[in-house]
């Protein structure tokens, strides 16, 4: 059962959208008037998610309300403002305290001066940016304060229930168009030739593997009680101990039944600077015995990424540069690429191998699908539901170790695989 926004939202570079449900898983100013419009009134729904996060690159705004959102963007440059109009979104009082407290990151870097709240409408919620025209940095040389214009891009993306929301510095847009400089497919951070690992050079390669949930989170459970956590706990080490004696630089998110939010998996991504991710999860159905089975991998969709109603970009007291969204562009799509391929690579191989010893193995294939995981990881990642917890018979093999010994070799299978088919690719890239 995975973790939902309910979403690469891994940030990535991009501005994503957010977690769409899935059936079979339970758990789981006038001027410069620029986007989509809300052109049909939704009943309003509750904010379900909010998060600031402060990365190197840009810094990203994600906004999840319970129901299917429209948005109405505005740009306002000689009030320094962007108005955002969600239809489909009502905040209560506690929403708008919590919101601004967490704004308080973006204005104590100087970006932002202002967020006000309004509506014209009962099911919709007005957010009014007032960006700072100028912040304070230090001189690193002379160890002074200076003060520099504020000159913005920004990138937003609406989806179903969410809306997230990229500001990029002039500064960090003159890392994007670097020409010495690789950015690590869409990530937050800029790293010099950060994929040649893949291609056998300076370095070794880096895999996290995230085994889903743990702790009080004890995802979902089989009808006599084994838990999901435990499953995916044992694949997950056992992955990991495939992959170290094979030569790899790999990492854990959790090696015992801790409990880790979505934000410390995705700090344990930066801070080892993996190079992808694999989440480990078991499927529901949402009922205690299903017919409901089989294998399943996920990755972040790319076509929502070309959606011009949902995909907005804004220049703010910057020049339009047309290569610079083109660059960003490219960066997103090579990310969504490799995020399929992992993905695919590892739905092969994990039914193929399954299917060694189990012939009725079912293969339900590879999936775009909108998790917070992808949203906030910076680095191509798939998620992949080895079997559903709540069929009787699958429950009954995943609580075989040699069931799961087998399923861990597959995905060992898959990330091989996946690494040596992009050998060449990368070395292009870098």
């Amino acid at each position: 059962m995975h973790i939902r926004l309910a979403h690469l939202t891994m940030v990535m570079l991009l501005l994503v959208p957010s977690a769409l449900p899935r059936t079979d898983n339970a758990s789981k100013a006038k001027k410069g008037v620029v986007g989509a419009t809300a052109s049909s009134i939704v009943a309003a729904g509750s904010l379900e998610y909010f998060d600031v996060q402060c990365e190197q690159l840009s810094q990203q705004i994600i906004i999840k309300s319970s129901r299917t959102i429209k948005c109405k963007k505005q740009l306002s440059p000689e009030k320094h403002q962007l108005i955002v109009d969600i239809t489909g979104l009502r905040l209560s009082g506690t929403d708008q305290e919590m919101i601004s407290k967490k704004m308080d990151a973006l204005k104590e870097l100087g970006y932002i001066k202002d967020l006000a709240f309004g509506s014209d409408q009962p099911d919709a919620t007005r957010f009014i940016f007032t960006f700072a025209p100028h912040r304070m940095v230090t001189d690193k040389e002379n160890n002074e304060q200076a003060q520099v214009p504020n000159r913005f891009l920004i990138r937003s993306c609406s989806y179903a229930q969410s809306l997230t929301i990229d500001i990029f510095t002039e500064e960090a847009l003159k890392k994007v168009i670097h020409k010495d400089s690789f950015i690590k497919l869409a990530a937050n951070d800029v790293q010099r030739a950060d994929y040649a690992p893949l291609a056998g050079s300076l370095k070794p390669l880096r895999i996290l593997i995230d085994a889903g949930h743990g702790g009080s989170d004890k995802g979902a459970a089989s009808h006599h009680g084994v838990l999901e956590k435990d499953i995916t706990l044992d694949i997950g080490k056992r992955v990991h101990r495939e992959l170290r004696d094979l030569g790899y630089q790999v990492y854990l998110t959790r090696y015992d039944d801790a409990e880790l939010s979505l934000a410390q998996r995705t700090s344990i991504a930066t801070q080892f600077q993996t190079d992808f991710v694999v989440s480990i999860h078991a499927n529901s159905s949402g009922k205690p015995l299903s017919v409901a089975n089989g294998i399943e991998t996920f990755y972040f969709p790319a076509k929502e990424l070309r959606n011009k109603e949902r995909l907005d970009f804004m220049f703010v007291n910057h020049p339009a540069d047309m290569s610079i969204i083109h660059q960003i562009q490219q960066n997103v799509h090579a990310m969504v690429n490799a995020s399929y391929h992992l993905a695919k690579n590892i739905q092969d191989a994990v039914v193929s191998t399954v299917a060694t010893q189990h012939k009725d193995v079912q293969n339900r294939g590879v999936k775009a699908d909108f998790f917070r995981l992808f949203i906030k990881n910076r680095v191509p990642c798939a998620l992949v539901e080895v079997g559903f917890m709540t069929n009787r018979q699958e429950a009954e093999r995943l609580e075989n170790k040699k069931y799961r010994k087998l399923l861990a070799n597959g995905i060992v299978r898959g990330i091989t695989s996946f690494v040596q088919a992009h050998k060449q690719l990368v070395q292009a890239a870098v």
